[in-house]
């Protein structure tokens, strides 16, 4: 019956990581990684010789076997292994120290010493953190919403250099201001990975506009460890001018921003949140977004279809002009295509068409001769050719275009301005 629990729980845990699945990784420090290996071969070698000691072996050798799976395979767990260590190494360390009469005294001492001073270290610098920080006031934040408020744009996300706990993603966030970080440390990757590596002026504004990034905010507070090249790229100069100073809060803004959605001729951000994006499009084409692609994008409203973009991107296909809304929705269709591999929302079915335009494309169809229908065909295969020829054939003009383009001119033109960047 045990076994028989266990395989149901290890079952529906990977399809729990298959239908929601990311590339993100949760970094592994050396020192962590040392710590933990360290742990377990103290552990695993004083249990030795121990009535029962051979649970105790096991445990200490699946918890070593686990790290090292972890750092050779990076993923979402990462340096969340260490957390065994930091909450239950002393008292574990205890079990086979206890049966052995703490004996001998020159290892004993040192091991306990070692393992609260481990268990003790981040308790320490998170309260000398909380204790000189203010961002966890809401005063802290107010000259923020107040610069937002007057110069924010939808069409850009915002970047704060990351605070000490992660502040911003709980006092910017509730108030719907797009943020290019949050505190889920696995997210940063592969997106903001360029946060952890060897980070130049150059790489961060790259970063800034894949992000869609337009206003940095530079906090005089403690920071996160993953914010601090940052702040010291900033404050030597990464091509970014200063905007405002305010307060504890120095604002940069990026020359010549990208915006979230482009090309931004075509495309416009009315509104986006936590679990939806609102666009206003001009005319029809493919449009990138520069948010995470997942299966469970659905287009709630407007003419249009979604699809990956890159590595990461989102595409947004829109047949024409209008309001187009894609929100977050998990429903159990969805769940199960993202589980089986299924193809993205263009390719698994073409968006929906007005009931008119379906007749009238219906009917010109059974109608039109063959030959013109093959050219229309042949000059674009949209809803406009199919107009296009059936203006022609209902006004008795003889459909025999010298060349394909005749047809489809103006349809072309419209598509041609609307690629991708």
């Amino acid at each position: 019956v045990f076994a028989v629990a266990m395989l149901s729980i290890v079952v529906v845990q990977a399809l729990f990581v298959r239908a929601f699945a990311t590339e993100g990784r949760y970094p592994f420090e050396p020192e962590t990684a040392i710590a933990v290996s360290g742990f377990c071969v103290a552990g695993f070698l004083l249990s030795r010789g121990l009535p029962q000691g051979k649970h105790l072996r096991a445990m200490f050798a699946a918890y070593g076997a686990l790290s090292l799976a972890t750092i050779a395979a990076p993923g979402p767990l990462g340096g969340n292994v260490g957390r065994l260590l930091l909450l239950l190494g002393t008292p574990l360390l205890l079990i086979p120290l206890s049966a052995r009469g703490f004996r001998p005294r020159m290892v004993a001492i040192p091991l306990i010493v070692t393992a609260l001073a481990w268990q003790a270290m981040p308790a320490i610098t998170g309260w000398r953190t909380a204790s000189a920080a203010e961002a966890a006031d809401q005063s802290f934040w107010d000259p923020v919403v107040a610069f937002l408020d007057e110069h924010h744009d939808q069409n850009y996300r915002v970047e704060v250099v990351a605070t000490a706990d992660n502040w911003e993603a709980y006092h910017l966030a509730r108030r719907g201001v797009p943020l290019a970080r949050g505190w889920f440390r696995q997210d940063d990757f592969p997106v903001n990975k360029a946060l952890y590596d060897d980070l130049t002026p150059a790489r961060y504004r790259s970063w800034l506009r894949q992000l869609g990034v337009r206003y940095v905010f530079l906090p005089d507070d403690p920071l996160d460890p993953s914010a601090r090249r940052e702040a010291e790229i900033i404050r030597a100069g990464a091509g970014l001018d200063v905007a405002a100073r305010v307060g504890p809060w120095t604002i940069y803004e990026l020359r010549r921003p990208t915006p979230i959605a482009t090309p931004q001729e075509g495309v416009d951000v009315v509104s986006i949140g936590a679990d939806a994006i609102t666009l206003r499009v001009r005319r029809p084409g493919r449009y990138r977004l520069r948010i995470r692609y997942t299966p469970y994008w659905q287009v709630t409203e407007g003419a249009a279809c979604v699809a990956p973009h890159g590595a990461w991107g989102t595409e947004v296909r829109a047949r024409r002009p209008g309001i187009v809304r894609v929100e977050f929705s998990v429903r159990l269709g969805t769940v199960v295509g993202a589980v089986l591999g299924g193809r993205h929302d263009c390719a698994a079915s073409r968006p929906s068409t007005p009931q008119g335009e379906r007749t009238a494309r219906s009917a010109v169809k059974a109608t039109i001769p063959t030959s013109a229908v093959t050219v229309a065909r042949r000059a674009r295969r949209g809803e406009d050719s199919w107009i296009q020829v059936a203006a022609g054939h209902a006004s008795g003009n003889a459909i025999r275009p010298r060349r394909a383009s005749d047809v489809a001119t103006p349809l072309a033109k419209g598509r041609a301005s609307t690629s991708p960047e």
